[in-house]
């Protein structure tokens, strides 16, 4: 893989409720599928949302902001396919902190679990993708 076959993708951080509903209006229309997750520190709130495309990433700051009408209407769209890793688990902090579901859901681990060609197939692609980044970084040091 070389650098010009990696992706090349956008990424916006969200603080405000206006910049959220656009960036979702623009950027997630029509997306059958998205990569999903949440982050927290241990017993608080979730304070991201993180939503990535094949050519965009979402870094959503909700502890800073109220959620949006749009946010939540995405979010329980069961026709957009959200993956992630112990995405269930996502979901259900959702539900415990801002009483919202999240629908369409789709856990990696569990997918994975299930076949033994895709895992083969998902960590022989890691390994690629990490080497390809270590060679990177040895020509582009920061």
């Amino acid at each position: 893989m070389t650098s010009e076959a990696l992706p090349k993708f956008e990424t916006f951080v969200i603080e405000d409720e206006i910049t959220c509903d656009d960036l979702i209006k623009t950027k997630l229309c029509g997306v059958k599928f998205v990569g999903f997750d949440c982050e927290w520190i241990r017993r608080k709130k979730i304070s991201l949302f993180q939503i990535a495309t094949l050519d965009t990433v979402l870094l959503i700051r909700v502890r800073h902001m109220v959620i949006t009408e749009c946010l939540e209407r995405f979010l329980k769209d069961s026709s957009v396919i959200k993956f992630g890793v112990s995405i269930s688990r996502d979901g259900d902090k959702m539900m415990t902190d801002f009483r919202m579901s999240l629908e369409g859901k789709v856990d990696l681990r569990k997918l994975l679990s299930h076949s033994k060609p895709y895992q083969d197939l998902f960590w022989k692609k890691i390994q690629e993708h990490e080497e390809e980044l270590k060679r990177q970084k040895q020509f582009n040091p920061r």
